[in-house]
């Protein structure tokens, strides 16, 4: 069985941070949304720090615009080690490049 996907608002600080931290450690895959790219870059890089634990995913979306929440509604089920906008236009997935992933698919994995 893959890893359990667990999707983080807020992740950038204060208990968002503390829990993605703390779901990294407990074996979950975290995907750290955000609105601030290069602030969740920093906690993706501490979470990826961690011994052991699955490499975390940012998505760079803000909540407060609908048309990016419903973006991110669709993205967490296809996500590498990337930073991902959610309303970009979609182009190859690489580690470290600014990409969208396919709408997301039924899988067995297990998001919390």
């Amino acid at each position: 069985m893959q890893d359990p996907i667990c999707l983080i608002t807020g992740a950038t600080e204060g208990i968002g941070k503390a829990t993605a931290l703390e779901l990294a450690r407990k074996g979950f895959k975290v995907v750290l949304a955000a609105r601030d790219p290069s602030k969740a870059e920093a906690v993706r890089r501490e979470v990826d720090l961690l011994p052991g634990v699955p490499a975390a995913d940012v998505i760079a979306a803000d909540l407060a615009s609908l048309d990016e929440t419903r973006a991110l509604a669709a993205t967490p089920g296809s996500t590498s080690s990337s930073t991902t906008p959610a309303s970009s236009s979609p182009r190859e997935r690489r580690p470290g490049t600014v990409s969208t992933p396919s709408p997301r698919s039924t899988t067995s994995r297990t998001f919390c």
